[in-house]
């Protein structure tokens, strides 16, 4: 064979080698590891990581109905910024799969929202934040409760935590008491989940509507949500979301409209 063609063989054998490493994509990684990249996202955004692809859509392990909503959220729609984040809760996916299934009325499972709630931030914080995002849909506080915002107004989270929190209240719990409604959520999630606090259905509603503009906790229907603090011996309301914002209110123990129910929560603890 002569010098040329040597140096013809060479050069093809060289343009083919790096025509074949041109065309190496993600897509040529063994499932396995992609599943494993996936599965170690720092915040698993099913809107996101499961759109890029139909691969990524088969293999990004977010139940349907699961928004999560964690420090890359906080900085990019309020420009807040949080130190020592806890990480997400090891074995989401199968908690919200479960629970899920436990609060499933007939055929259809809740949506649920996973939310870090930020050490330091209080009420009247997150009423500012709200009405001004960086980004996204802004809103606002329809009725806040005059005794509310003296009380709780201020009263900051204490450390960052993550809470799982159902985005609508549970059927079953219209119309009962408190003492009733206590007893129906330990029945349901076998003693895992609780009613929520104020701050954490303000966080659930803000959150959905600066992504997506959705209404969860709505006005039509109206719903409200029971929580866990009181004024005057009765219990804070948060709901009956719309356009011109959202409100907080008290109510008493023994209303009858259907509208009041409870939302359920579980809390994660760093």
């Amino acid at each position: 064979m002569s010098v040329h063609s040597d140096l013809r063989l060479a050069t093809a054998q060289s343009a083919s080698s790096t025509a074949r490493e041109a065309s190496f994509t993600i897509h040529d990684l063994p499932q396995e590891l992609t599943t494993t990249i996936l599965r170690n996202l720092e915040e698993i955004d099913s809107s996101t990581s499961r759109g890029v692809c139909r691969l990524w859509r088969d293999l990004t392990p977010t139940p349907a109905g699961l928004k999560i909503f964690g420090h890359k959220a906080w900085e990019k729609y309020y420009g807040l910024e949080i130190k020592d984040c806890p990480p997400i809760p090891e074995g989401i996916i199968e908690i919200t799969t479960n629970l899920q299934e436990k609060l499933k009325v007939r055929e259809e499972a809740p949506d649920c929202s996973l939310l870090l709630m930020p050490k330091g931030l209080t009420l009247n914080q997150l009423r500012e934040l709200a009405e001004q995002p960086k980004m996204g849909y802004g809103s606002k506080f329809s009725k806040l409760c005059y005794k509310v915002s003296d009380v709780y107004g201020d009263q900051e989270i204490e450390e960052s935590y993550w809470v799982l929190m159902t985005n609508s209240m549970i059927e079953e719990s219209k119309m009962k008491t408190y003492a009733e409604q206590q007893a129906l959520i330990q029945e349901k999630t076998e003693g895992v989940c609780q009613l929520p606090h104020l701050l954490e259905v303000a966080i659930c509603c803000f959150m959905n509507h600066v992504s997506e503009d959705r209404y969860m906790f709505g006005w039509r229907p109206q719903i409200y949500t029971r929580c866990q603090e009181e004024i005057d011996d009765q219990h804070v309301f948060v709901g009956g979301y719309y356009e011109s914002g959202l409100s907080i209110d008290r109510r008493v123990d023994s209303f009858t409209s259907s509208s009041y129910g409870i939302a359920a929560c579980r809390r994660f603890d760093s």
